[in-house]
């Protein structure tokens, strides 16, 4: 689902990655008690496979907080962060309702029950302030179709959920502190939608405002800022990774 912003990164080398389970990528079980250091893990070793000693990393949702927690594992590795839209877990992020009824029990029955259709992927990005944008581009919608009808994808994505979400909200275990924000070790770069479910501007302030180094881009958007900003948010990424 990224594919519409790469393409428009031309002034720099840039990689999107599966995560495990997700996307192309062979199945996975997602590692509840060691989630974080197992994505920690994930990072480490795409880089070393890529023969990276040192590089910008970044992500959506809660690829933007596993960009996250490497850094503040391993910093002598990452020499800036980017998050595109609002990171779940960090300080003043909520859960929207859509995903606390997906990790309850009536959801995980519906999601096995019910086919995925071009109009619902429509429908739960509309939940997220993209139901106009996504509609740009038919060929994710159709992706999305394809991929939740994936029992590997399926299984990953539900249990990566049910790890850091229970119906109450984020489980206090994985919640990133101010603490945390104050000792992220390098440059950082926030594009955050002011119709983002997961906070509004005033938490990306927030956010912002406890990270050192930070510069924190709002757009008129939702979860994804890219949808609607395709060559603005590129523009945003290569002027920061240079």
């Amino acid at each position: 689902h990224m594919l519409p912003l790469l393409e428009k990164v031309e002034r720099a080398w840039t990689i999107a990655v599966d995560r495990p389970g997700f996307g192309l990528s062979d199945p996975a079980d997602v590692p509840k008690k060691d989630f974080r250091r197992a994505a920690e893990e994930f990072v480490e070793g795409v880089m070393d496979a890529l023969g990276v000693d040192r590089a910008v990393v970044g992500g959506n949702s809660m690829g933007g907080t596993i960009a996250t927690w490497y850094a503040l594992a391993r910093p002598e590795r990452v020499r800036g962060l980017i998050l595109i839209g609002a990171a779940p877990l960090f300080p003043g992020t909520s859960v929207p309702g859509m995903l606390r009824l997906v990790v309850s029990p009536i959801g995980t029955l519906l999601g096995r029950l019910m086919k995925p259709t071009p109009r619902l992927v429509v429908q739960n990005m509309k939940a997220f302030g993209e139901g106009e944008t996504i509609t740009r581009y038919p060929e994710l919608i159709n992706a999305q179709v394809v991929a939740g009808e994936d029992k590997a994808y399926a299984n990953a994505s539900t249990g990566e959920l049910q790890t850091i979400i229970s119906v109450r909200g984020f489980r206090s275990g994985f919640l990133l502190s101010d603490a945390d924000l104050e000792g992220i070790p390098c440059p950082t770069q926030i594009i955050w939608g002011t119709n983002d479910p997961l906070g509004g501007t005033d938490v990306a302030k927030r956010i912002a405002g406890a990270i050192s180094d930070c510069r924190l881009e709002i757009l008129d958007a939702g979860h994804g800022p890219w949808l609607g900003h395709p060559e603005k948010v590129a523009k945003i990424i290569c002027e920061f990774a240079a």
